[in-house]
């Protein structure tokens, strides 16, 4: 599975999601390698995020509040800037 994120490809399988506004994309042990949090700390909520899968993502993103944005968990990658108030198109595939 992977997702596109307007006309942004990803093959996140899953994402991390504050509860509010915070949304990062995870994939390939992202987690783990370039978070003080890991994987481990985020399936079991201890980091305050949530694990979904991204055929959740358009569900989240639209009850999430305006400051929402998604990014890659390493931080190198936006896929859709803070505050953006233009329609966002997500695929899940």
């Amino acid at each position: 599975m992977s997702i596109t994120i307007n006309g942004q490809t990803s093959p996140a399988t899953e994402f991390a999601w504050d509860g509010c506004h915070k949304i990062y994309l995870l994939d390939n042990g992202d987690a783990d390698k370039n978070s003080k949090y890991g994987v481990h700390a985020l399936q079991n909520g201890e980091a305050g995020y949530k694990v979904l899968p991204v055929s959740e993502l358009q569900r989240v993103w639209d009850q999430s509040c305006p400051l929402r944005f998604i990014n890659n968990w390493a931080l190198d990658k936006n896929y859709v800037p803070q505050c953006y108030e233009k329609p966002v198109t997500i695929e899940a595939r």
